[in-house]
């Protein structure tokens, strides 16, 4: 498992956006919430195995893919649902799905239903032990912030704690769907939680706080 994070500017808020990159077991290599494209970049990720598979997790992660799709023209890349339909101009490959067996079994990919604005999918890496998110969870120290971006914690119920944010949950259609997502990824033994944006953190006591935010 190989880690790499770029700033994003945001108004106000200090925010990292870290990309995931796996190596499976046949030497292919899973890029997963991609940063902006440099050529350094991509040689780093060739010398780690052959890159092979892109996955977009959510309908939101989508602000870096065209200069990926250009240097990586014979790959597959994976969308959430949806994600196809809102990047038309972009050819993905292949579309998550319940029992998606893109992998070998080597990586297991969940949804977190009653979203379908955002149509998260966390990617639960067997091998490492490790539960790759989105935007599932925040985890911003107040302390590396402006006053604009510790008021932006406040607000959205995330200052000096780890969680589910509250612009997060604004996204929410059915929340009894989206619990028992949460309940189903809980039943998966994982001994981190690699974020999108911010440090990681533990596994399953952190998810089931997760839990109890999302109400």
């Amino acid at each position: 498992v190989w880690e790499a994070t770029a700033p994003l500017n945001l108004t106000g808020l200090r925010m990292d956006h870290r990309m995931t990159v796996l190596r499976l077991e046949n030497g292919d290599v899973l890029v997963h919430s991609p940063v902006s494209f440099s050529r350094e970049l991509a040689n780093e990720i060739e010398s780690i195995g052959s890159p092979v598979w892109f996955v977009a997790p959510s309908r939101y992660h989508d602000l870096f893919w065209p200069e990926w799709f250009q240097a990586f023209p014979k790959g597959r890349f994976v969308a959430a649902p949806g994600g196809k339909e809102d990047l038309r101009n972009l050819p993905f490959t292949d579309v998550l799905a319940a029992g998606t067996q893109l992998w070998d079994g080597e990586i297991t990919a969940l949804p977190l239903r009653g979203m379908p604005k955002l149509n998260e999918w966390v990617i639960l890496h067997e091998k490492s032990r490790s539960l790759i998110v989105a935007d599932l969870i925040f985890n911003f120290a107040p302390e590396t912030q402006n006053f604009f971006g510790r008021l932006f914690l406040k607000f959205n119920g995330i200052y000096g704690k780890p969680g589910i944010s509250r612009m997060f949950r604004m996204f929410i259609k059915d929340r009894q769907a989206l619990r028992d997502s949460l309940q189903e990824i809980q039943t998966h033994s994982f001994d981190r939680i690699i974020l999108g944006h911010g440090p990681n953190l533990g596994g399953n006591a952190v998810m089931a706080r997760a839990i109890a935010d999302a109400g």
